[in-house]
């Protein structure tokens, strides 16, 4: 996780006191939203949802769900609210009943007005580097589609990348990007991009959603 993302999650989980995290693909950005809600002694909940995370982050979740998040419940996610926070990290590849498919077709227009939401390693105005070419990830593509059509109006927050590449926004991290006892080679951008919905994109329909296990009551 580069450090201006780190940064971007631990500041707004901060800003914005969640009443819920919800994570699809964990990992070190969960250990910046624990750092973050113990030292602003948040009531922020962290609900991870990745099938296999790596085996430290369990600690320092709420809630746990190991499956991918095609397989989460509908009643789950039109029950995230503004309340909530949301960050998708998950397989970048758009493909017949992918993550990222389910995710912009099922998951994304149907969350509520005021959920801060974002998509993690997203290189927009740019394009992927090319040495991403063998990843086969496309998920930007369909986030590009989305905000050339409008984006229903959603707010642009903070894509990480086009903000690091700013000379007049570059002052405002400058005390933290000249720590090289801290940042020792490491690259000072970012990758995700942070947006606000403002309107349901459409209705969710939970009608043939399987039955809400337990771990979501």
């Amino acid at each position: 996780m580069p450090p201006f993302d780190g940064a971007a999650l631990y500041g707004l989980v901060a800003e914005t006191s969640p009443r819920r995290y919800i994570e699809v693909g964990s990992g070190n950005s969960t250990l910046f939203v624990r750092q973050a809600i113990r030292d602003h002694r948040l009531p922020t909940e962290i609900v991870s949802i990745d099938p296999q995370p790596r085996a430290e982050i369990d600690r320092v979740c709420d809630r746990i769900v190991r499956r991918p998040p095609e397989q989460v419940p509908g009643e789950f996610w039109s029950g995230v609210t503004a309340s909530d926070m949301l960050f998708i990290d998950s397989s970048h590849s758009s493909y017949q009943g992918s993550d990222v498919t389910v995710f912009f077709t099922e998951i994304m227009p149907g969350l509520k007005p005021g959920v801060l939401w974002g998509l993690h390693d997203i290189d927009l105005p740019w394009d992927y580097l090319d040495s991403w070419c063998e990843t086969f990830c496309n998920e930007q593509y369909l986030l590009l589609a989305y905000l050339l059509g409008g984006a229903c109006g959603d707010e642009i927050v903070l894509p990480t990348l086009w903000a690091s590449r700013q000379p007049r926004l570059r002052g405002i991290m400058r005390a933290l990007w000249e720590r090289d006892d801290l940042l020792d080679g490491t690259f000072r951008g970012g990758s995700s991009f942070w947006l606000r919905r403002t309107a349901n994109v459409a209705a969710f329909d939970a009608s043939a959603a399987d039955p809400v296990q337990d771990e979501f009551r």
